[in-house]
């Protein structure tokens, strides 16, 4: 299946499977990439009809 956007494959796939939740991370990118660019994780959490957990990449610290 070719999809235009990530965000809509992932939905499409999630609905069809009949998921009840969905795992996405998140890039961390700036306010202006994610509006030039759009954001895969955003798109996710508004349009697919399930729960979603979006996992942001978070800094690396010594225990």
């Amino acid at each position: 299946m070719e999809v235009e956007h990530v965000g809509y494959g992932l939905t499409q796939y999630a609905e069809e499977q009949g998921h009840d939740f969905v795992v996405v991370g998140d890039s961390g990118r700036g306010l202006i990439s994610r509006v030039l660019l759009g954001s895969t994780s955003r798109y996710v959490l508004h349009h697919v009809h399930c729960s979603v957990l979006i996992v942001r990449q978070g800094e690396e610290k010594d225990c």
